[in-house]
């Protein structure tokens, strides 16, 4: 099956699951299972394609693969985990239910066909790096899975640190500032997003690698702006208030970088 014919079929899929995944979240009352569900999909869209799509070398789709189903299970699975621990709905979609009132369960049906485009639309690079010509494994292949893996890597020790940090019975109403958490306020974030620069040097024997760098540019713009730094920010200030916000003053939103004193602590 040609690359494009392929390409199809997963988007077909991507929308009857996440179809199905609208239906069971109407059921349970919980819209954010869509979250879990959408990192499992990345996994998911990488193997059927690398399934269907005819050309690309044999041991570099099974090594993408592996990489892709790693940091898909991964996020994934510490996000159902999250998820079933919280018999509440995310409060991200309960405001976007008492915005769309009574119209609030075909709207979420079109945001959930959303996210099976969004999903398909950020693997065209891992789509790219399967079809690279190439007759194995050579340098810049190693490069892109070695930071990948220490991408995932990365973002489950930000996502631990933080575990550990909230599992404590002093942290009530305390901001976690250990580890990478003290020189971004996002370092999971950030990890997540430096796993698609990957893709970048997986997809160089390829004429269309500098669609790659659709992976990053995506995620950064999704992270940053949307739905990753927006509601977790604004969630912590009413939650954590002045502590926060002078956390807000002296650590980098999303790159690490060292941290800076605040004017209000000078």
């Amino acid at each position: 099956m040609n690359p494009i014919s392929a390409a199809f079929v997963v988007l077909v899929l991507l929308c009857i699951g996440f179809a199905v995944t609208w239906l069971v979240g109407r059921r349970i009352g919980k819209w954010a299972i869509v979250d879990p569900i959408w990192s499992f999909s990345v996994g998911f869209s990488a193997i059927v394609f690398a399934l269907l799509a005819e050309g690309g070398s044999a041991q570099r789709k099974a090594a993408i693969c592996v990489v892709v189903a790693l940091y898909s299970l991964r996020l994934g699975g510490y996000i159902l985990k999250r998820f079933l621990a919280h018999d509440e709905d995310d409060p991200r979609y309960v405001e976007f239910a008492r915005e769309w009132g009574e119209r609030a369960a075909p709207r979420m049906l079109l945001f959930f066909q959303f996210q099976a485009l969004g999903s398909l639309a950020l693997c065209v690079p891992i789509f790219v790096a399967l079809q690279a010509p190439s007759a194995g494994l050579g340098t810049w292949d190693f490069v892109g899975i070695v930071w990948a893996l220490f991408s995932i890597l990365g973002e489950a020790v930000a996502d631990d640190q933080l575990r550990r940090f909230k599992a404590r019975p002093d942290s009530s109403g305390k901001v976690c500032k250990e580890g990478l958490w003290r020189y971004s306020r996002h370092p999971n974030y950030f990890f997540q997003w430096a796993f698609w620069l990957s893709f970048i040097p997986l997809s160089f024997s390829s004429s269309l690698w500098y669609l790659a760098l659709l992976g990053p540019l995506l995620m950064y713009h999704f992270l940053v702006n949307v739905t990753g730094i927006p509601p977790a920010e604004k969630s912590s200030l009413k939650s954590r208030g002045e502590a926060y916000r002078q956390y807000q003053q002296e650590t980098s939103p999303f790159f690490p970088l060292p941290p800076k004193q605040s004017s209000s602590s000078s």
